[in-house]
């Protein structure tokens, strides 16, 4: 899928399988991976730029002042779509199970994923 069709085709509230590519100081910047839940489709070939504040991260362990504390480059993620910006080819995603869209079951793990987690049309 090319990245100009990939943009008509993702919604907000759509789940997406990131892999952490940069720490920043406001989040994580991420590569997109494929598309889970209802779309299922294998997108790492359209280099998209996938950007989730810490402000919507989940905390891995019980510290609330370090959210992002226990994610490492390349650890793998599922996410969901929060805005769109097609002109600059970026996705705003987050890890809040709440903004995922009414249309997708059954309800799938968040954040942190392991390759066990991955959809079957991308392993």
């Amino acid at each position: 899928m090319s990245s100009f069709l990939l943009f008509q085709y993702l919604q907000q509230g759509d789940l997406l399988c990131v892999k952490i590519t940069d720490h920043l100081d406001s989040g994580f910047l991420c590569k997109a991976l494929c598309m889970d839940g209802g779309k299922r489709r294998d997108i790492h070939d359209c280099d998209i730029k996938v950007f989730c504040p810490f402000t919507q991260c989940e905390p891995l362990f019980n510290s609330l002042e370090k959210k992002f504390e226990g994610y490492h480059i390349n650890d793998v993620l599922r996410v969901v779509v929060m805005n769109i910006l097609e002109s600059e080819k970026k996705i705003a995603v987050s890890m809040k199970e709440e903004l995922i869209s009414k249309k997708i079951t059954p309800k799938l793990k968040m954040g942190l994923i392991t390759s066990k987690d991955l959809p079957v049309h991308y392993l």
